[in-house]
C-alpha cells in the first residue's frame, strides 16, 4: 500500500465499493455492453475523475503514483470501468499541459466534477503512429475559427463526453505541425459536420464505448486549440507516457484478478487424492505469477514516481508499458489454465478476461511501437 493516508482511503474505498457493487453490476453492464452510469457517478463522488487535476481546479491535485495504484485496483474489479476512467485522464492530461490558465479553469473544474473527458487520436490509417492524422486544420483569418475535416477511431467514451480533445494537422504544413483541439459538447448543441458511430460488437471492455469520430468541416473558435499552433505532439506525448504507466498497473491489477481467483479454485479443487494445489507444479506457476508480477509493479511504480518528480520519464514510461503488459499477458495464461475446460464455457468471464489482457499490449502505443521507442533511447545513450 502507498505511504500517503488520503490514497489509502480512497482505495479501501474503491475495494469496499468493489465487493459490494462492482461485482454485480459488471454481470449486468459489461455482459450487455452498457455504460456503468451509476458506478460512473460514485467514482465522480469519490474525487477519482480529479484524481490527477490541480487542486486550483477543482481536483486532488495527486500525481501518476497515486493514479497507478487506482488503475491497478480499479482494473482488477473491472477493467472497462478503469478503461473510461483512464481514456478521461488522457483529454485532463493534454489540458493540464497545453492548456491556458483560462482553458484549465474553463474545462478541468467540470472533468474533476464528472464530466467525461474523450482524447481523439488514433486515425484509421495511423495506429499506434501518433503523427499519422487525417483530420487536417484550416484556418480562417477573418472568423478566427478552424475547420476541422476527417475522422477517428477508437475513440473511448465519444458517445458520453462532454470535453472531447481532438488531434489535428495544419494544412499546408510539415508532418509534426500538429494541434490539440477541445470540442465542447456543453454548448447545447452538437456541432455541425459532427457524427459518431460505433466499431462494432466488442470481444472485451463491453461497458465501454470505442466510437469512430467523423469530422466534415467542423468549425471551433481558435480560444478552442490548446497550447501553440503547431506544437500538440509535445503535450499529447507527454499525456500517453503518462497513460502508459497507467496501462502498466491495468494489466497488473487485471492479472492478479485472475491470479487470486485461480488460487482460491486450485486449494478447493479436489483430484487424485488432494487438491490442484497440492501438485508442486501448481504450487511453482503461482509462485512464478506471483514473482514476475510483483517486480513489473516495482517498475510501474519507479516510472509513475520519476514523472511525478517533474523528471524526464519517457522512457521509463515505455519500460513498463512493455514489461508490465507482457508479464501480465504470460502470468494470466497459465494461470488461467489452472481452470481447465471451463474457459471456453461463456458462463464464466475467463476467456474475455484473457482478450483484454492481450489488448493491453495494444493500446496507448503497441508493445512492439514501446520496443521502437526504447531501442532509440539506446541509441541515443550509446552514441548512435
Amino acid at each position: 500500500m502507498p505511504q500517503d493516508d488520503v490514497l489509502c482511503a480512497l482505495l479501501k474505498q474503491i475495494r469496499k465499493y468493489g465487493k459490494k457493487e462492482l461485482l454485480s453490476q459488471y454481470e449486468t453492464f459489461e455482459k450487455n455492453g452498457q455504460f456503468p452510469n451509476k458506478a460512473v457517478k460514485w467514482l465522480a463522488e469519490m474525487g477519482v475523475f480529479g484524481l490527477i487535476i490541480p487542486v486550483e481546479y477543482g481536483g486532488s491535485g495527486m500525481g501518476a503514483e497515486a493514479a497507478a495504484y487506482v488503475a491497478r485496483e480499479l482494473a482488477y474489479w473491472w477493467p472497462g470501468l478503469h478503461l473510461i476512467w483512464t481514456a478521461h485522464n488522457l483529454a485532463v492530461e493534454v489540458i493540464i499541459q497545453a492548456g491556458t490558465d483560462e482553458q484549465k479553469r474553463l474545462y478541468l473544474p467540470r472533468m474533476a466534477a464528472g464530466e467525461i473527458g474523450a482524447f481523439g487520436l488514433t486515425s484509421p490509417a495511423g495506429g499506434s503512429d501518433a503523427l499519422t492524422t487525417n483530420v487536417e486544420a484550416e484556418f480562417d483569418l477573418r472568423s478566427k475559427c478552424y475547420s476541422l475535416t476527417g475522422d477517428k477511431c477508437f475513440t473511448t467514451n465519444l458517445e458520453q463526453a462532454s470535453i472531447i480533445v481532438v488531434t489535428a494537422h495544419h494544412v499546408g504544413f510539415v508532418r509534426k505541425d500538429i494541434s490539440a483541439f477541445v470540442i465542447d459538447m456543453k454548448t447545447g448543441s452538437v456541432p455541425t459536420g459532427f457524427t459518431v458511430s460505433s466499431e462494432g460488437e466488442k470481444y472485451g471492455f463491453k461497458c465501454a464505448s470505442f466510437c469512430r469520430l467523423g469530422l466534415n468541416n467542423v468549425s471551433v473558435h481558435e480560444s478552442a486549440r490548446l497550447g501553440k499552433s503547431g506544437e500538440g505532439f509535445r503535450s499529447f506525448m507527454h499525456s500517453l507516457a503518462f497513460g502508459r504507466i497507467g496501462i502498466g498497473a491495468q494489466s497488473i491489477g487485471m492479472s492478479e484478478r485472475i491470479f487470486y481467483e485461480a488460487m482460491k479454485y486450485c486449494r478447493d479443487r479436489k483430484m487424485f487424492g488432494g487438491t490442484l494445489w497440492d501438485k508442486q507444479t501448481t504450487q511453482h506457476d503461482f509462485a512464478k505469477a506471483r514473482a514476475k508480477l510483483w517486480v513489473a509493479w516495482q517498475g510501474v511504480v519507479a516510472a509513475a514516481r520519476k514523472c511525478d518528480a517533474h523528471k524526464d520519464f519517457k522512457a521509463e514510461a515505455s519500460y513498463v508499458k512493455y514489461v508490465a503488459t507482457e508479464t501480465a499477458k504470460e502470468a494470466a495464461l497459465a494461470i488461467t489454465e489452472m481452470f481447465g475446460g471451463q474457459i471456453v464455457l461463456t458462463t464464466h468471464p475467463y476467456m474475455q478476461r484473457l482478450i483484454e489482457i492481450l489488448l493491453t499490449g495494444i493500446y496507448e502505443g503497441h508493445n512492439r511501437v514501446q520496443l521502437d521507442i526504447i531501442s532509440k533511447y539506446l541509441a541515443k545513450e550509446f552514441g548512435e
